[in-house]
């Protein structure tokens, strides 16, 4: 294969390759408008595929397309793509709703070229492997996400421009404007957060895609800070929410200790069995704010030992929980 042509070339040519073979004489104009360029790339590519490639193509004045004549032994080299590559495939395309129908739909666009360009023929139905296997990201209905919003704070991302937004804070209630520089994309825990400079803070935060109101791309552009890297500024955090440095013990009751030691929930996780089964869990996070909802989920199954600040956290809101459910009714 010609090392001249780009992989996006190589990929119209496979196709156009095909719409020729089955005779139905394709122009500039109609590819021009099927792959949204402009017709010079389309003869661009042609030409390649005659000289470079060496396919023997004709244009046919009466039906105003582009055939391959009688002679042509030329032959694209047929994508290999073995099943296991296609059920992971499969399994990836079902993911996609849960993260945007932006993503969506540009999976199904790759899956009709995938389909148009393997060796053999593959529906692209996903119903096939359905009832056989499956992946759930833990949340059917996602918080609301503006697909131009989205979209927009992607090509801010990727063109290092200031973005204006208007942004409503959940803890304070409030909506606030602000410039923001966007370092990052993350999709975590169910939802698209944003990494990036806060020009009314002077610092970096991360915000929810989902509270953004209104964003508008800024003509200023940015450069990131020196030295920035996502791992750098999530640290240890439990999940995305870095803070002060501290240690957790954990202890875990025998019932669920081998369920819990079968499992990554931190990268910094250590565990110890003891002799009644139960097990001592040690963390080493960066903030205690996210951790709590995660401990207090199995409920009498876990006693949180250290720091002492966590503990009495627990503590109260059990208490509260408490008093609650004893309440009469």
């Amino acid at each position: 294969m010609p090392k001249s042509i780009d992989r996006h070339s190589l990929v119209r040519i496979y196709e156009i390759d095909q719409l020729i073979r089955n005779k139905t004489y394709p122009n500039s104009q109609t590819l021009a408008k099927r792959f949204e360029l402009n017709s010079r790339t389309i003869l661009r590519d042609i030409e390649a595929m005659r000289y470079q490639m060496g396919f023997e193509i004709e244009f046919d004045t009466r039906r105003n397309g582009y055939y391959y004549t009688a002679e042509n032994k030329t032959n694209l080299p047929p994508l290999q793509i073995s099943e296991g590559e296609w059920v992971s495939l499969l399994l990836m395309r079902q993911i996609m709703p849960q993260l945007s129908p932006k993503l969506q739909e540009t999976m199904s666009n790759l899956f009709k070229k995938l389909a148009l360009l393997s060796s053999d023929r593959i529906d692209v139905d996903d119903t096939l492997i359905s009832p056989l296997m499956s992946m759930d990201m833990g949340q059917k209905k996602l918080p609301l996400l503006d697909e131009a919003i989205y979209s927009k704070m992607v090509n801010a991302l990727q063109e290092n421009k200031t973005v204006s937004m208007t942004y409503y804070t959940t803890y304070s209630q409030k909506t606030t404007c602000r410039e923001l520089d966007p370092y990052h994309l993350r999709f975590t825990f169910g939802g698209w957060y944003v990494l990036g400079f806060c020009h009314l803070r002077k610092e970096i935060k991360i915000f929810s895609l989902a509270n953004v109101q209104k964003l508008e791309t800024t003509k200023k552009t940015f450069v990131r800070q020196k030295g920035f890297t996502p791992e750098q500024f999530f640290g240890n955090a439990w999940r995305i929410i870095p803070g002060e440095p501290a240690h957790v013990k954990l202890k875990f009751s025998s019932d669920i200790a081998p369920w819990i030691v079968a499992r990554q929930w931190h990268k910094t996780q250590a565990t110890q069995e003891l002799d009644d089964g139960s097990i001592i869990m040690d963390l080493d996070i960066d903030g205690l704010s996210e951790i709590s909802g995660w401990i207090m989920s199995f409920g009498s199954n876990v006693e949180v030992l250290e720091p002492k600040e966590l503990r009495d956290e627990i503590k109260e809101e059990l208490g509260r929980a408490h008093a609650l459910y004893n309440k009469v009714t």
